[in-house]
């Protein structure tokens, strides 16, 4: 996914630091170090850990509201705060890890992460339950922060097939955390506490936060750089109304005043951010004018919808297989969707050596249907 990387304003230089990359000769600069492999497997490690913990909630939402029955309509807020907080935070860590370096704001969304984690397992009402889910939020820039890493640091010849390979992990996440959450509430693992979904992984992310600390590269950022103050707010009421019109639907219907109010001001907010991006602000959150390149906007286009794609496909499946062929587990559930994201981590790498071989667009061509 390489339109990710773009959410930086301006392109990550490198730095000979850490031994990752030497001025020295362009053969070096070409070399894939111990280094670049720890790190790889640290980002691996970092994205089925995350995707774990977000797709292990699902099967614990009925744990949930039955818990807090009195406030059950508010059981959805679970995963819209976490939505809400990480598609807002994620444009402003990527512009805050161009002036700050990527590492400062990597260590700093993850340990937030955690800390939301932490302190999510030990809530004991409704209201700090979703207030901490929203502290989680902070831990999605690391997904566009690992895709920066490994196009700053990592050789060119290895940067698709890493983020081809970190890109998997997305879908492996997804089918284990179903499993894995579903046998944690269903008593497989001698426990129905559904507040130990979140202390499973967290072992694994404190120890990457360590890793990185000592493993990710102080990347120099843009001296005398400043986060974008006015886009990032008005970025904020922008997908805040969306999202929580959105998730009002549910309970309010789409007809409710409150509902279409929301909808409808949320996209308004978001052209608005556009143009101030584009034409207004001088240090802007988000380079709107890298999306006016035709193929730059057509690359983001099919990402987006390629994205969507697969995420529906996960979203839609387990109605498939409860309400057509009567499966209500979740782990039965998780294990049919499983072999969709082992797939995924044997194709995308694949495809990327391929796609160097033959083409990029080739492959494209080729994998049409």
């Amino acid at each position: 996914d390489y339109s990710i990387v773009t959410v930086l304003p301006e392109p990550v230089v490198c730095l000979p630091q850490d031994s990752f990359i030497s001025s020295s000769s362009s053969s070096s600069e070409d070399k894939f170090t111990w280094k670049h492999a720890l790190l790889l497997v640290e980002m691996l490690l970092l994205t089925l850990s995350v995707m774990y913990v977000e797709m292990s909630v699902v099967p614990a939402l009925p744990l949930i509201s039955k818990q807090y029955s009195e406030f059950s309509a508010w059981t959805p807020w679970c995963l819209s705060a976490y939505n809400i907080v990480g598609g807002i935070w994620t444009p402003i860590a990527g512009s805050a890890a161009g002036i700050y370096g990527i590492k400062w704001v990597s260590l700093m969304s993850l340990s937030l992460y955690v800390a939301g984690q932490r302190a999510r397992a030990l809530s004991r009402t409704i209201w700090v339950l979703t207030a901490f889910r929203g502290m989680q939020g902070f831990g999605m820039a690391m997904f566009t922060l690992c895709f920066s890493t490994i196009k700053a640091v990592f050789p060119k010849r290895i940067i698709p097939i890493a983020l081809g390979t970190v890109s998997s992990m997305f879908s492996v996440g997804l089918g284990l955390g179903l499993v894995g959450g579903a046998a944690t509430i269903s008593g497989l693992i001698q426990t129905t506490r559904w507040e130990y979904l979140f202390f499973v992984s967290m072992p694994v992310i404190i120890l990457l936060i360590i890793a990185f600390f000592f493993t990710l590269p102080s990347i120099q950022g843009r001296p005398g750089g400043r986060i974008d103050v006015i886009g990032a707010i008005v970025l904020t009421i922008g997908v805040f109304s969306l999202l929580i019109g959105l998730t009002l639907s549910e309970t309010l219907g789409w007809t409710h005043p409150a509902v279409i109010t929301l909808i409808v001001v949320g996209p308004v907010v978001l052209v608005v951010f556009v143009l101030l991006e584009a034409f207004v602000i001088k240090h802007p959150l988000v380079n709107i004018r890298l999306f006016i390149s035709r193929n730059i906007l057509l690359i983001n286009l099919a990402t987006f919808l390629v994205g969507f794609g697969i995420f529906s496909l996960y979203q839609l499946l387990p109605y498939v297989y409860t309400y057509n062929y009567g499966i209500t587990s979740h782990v039965s559930i998780g294990l049919l969707m499983l072999p969709i994201g082992i797939s995924q981590l044997v194709t995308s790498p694949l495809a990327a050596v391929v796609a160097k071989r033959v083409g990029f667009l080739s492959l494209i061509h080729i994998s049409e249907p």
